[in-house]
């Protein structure tokens, strides 16, 4: 019989033990996984990026373009989006005979969220660019009036950028106003022709 009861206390305190381990593992991965802070990102055209990564988004006039943001745990993320004028390429114009410049370190004159068709929802944002979209229409459409431009300036430079801003470092995107040409080479589409003839 006591051998029995001892048996038996063996196997229960066995089982306590095993279920006393098994807890603290549990607790040890709860505690690993909940310290763990989440990846914010923003997604488009299939691609991440992650909290501090850039990228460049070549958009035309006529488009929408949609970004996702989310997270590594799949929360809802609380995040905020301008489109501001790019410091590092900016340029000077005329308006009214004064000359003003693109970047002004000016929470208002810097902001073109409103001329890029800024969309923000909970999950992502949609910018969507008008016809007949360029940086010089972009500017006109901001202030209200025409502007001068002081001569050609390079059309491979990213005069604005996205802002996506989160609790980590913002993500941005730097954007390249492209336009579309159409080009009409003549001596093609007469050769589609037959020769004319003259006389009877």
């Amino acid at each position: 019989m006591n051998k029995v009861n001892g048996s038996t206390g063996r196997i229960i305190k066995a089982s306590i033990a095993a279920m006393f381990l098994l807890v603290l593992i549990t607790t040890i991965l709860c505690l690993s996984l909940c310290s763990k802070e989440p990846v914010y990102y923003v997604e488009y055209a299939g691609k991440k990026y992650e909290s501090g990564e850039s990228g460049i988004l070549s958009v035309f006039p006529d488009s929408s373009y949609k970004f996702f943001v989310n997270s590594s745990t799949g929360t809802a993320v609380n995040y905020s989006v301008k489109i501001k004028s790019n410091k590092e390429n900016n340029f000077s114009f005329i308006k009214n005979g004064k000359i003003c410049w693109m970047w002004n370190n000016d929470e208002f004159k810097d902001d073109y969220s409103e001329i890029f068709g800024l969309d923000i929802k909970t999950d992502g944002f949609t910018i969507t660019l008008p016809k007949g979209f360029t940086v010089k229409t972009a500017i006109e459409k901001k202030y209200g009036e025409e502007i001068e431009l002081k001569g050609e300036w390079p059309k491979d430079l990213c005069f604005f950028e996205i802002i996506v801003s989160t609790e980590n470092e913002p993500i941005i995107f730097h954007i390249l106003c492209k336009t579309i040409e159409v080009i009409i080479d003549p001596p093609s589409i007469i050769s589609n022709y037959p020769p004319l003839k003259w006389g009877l």
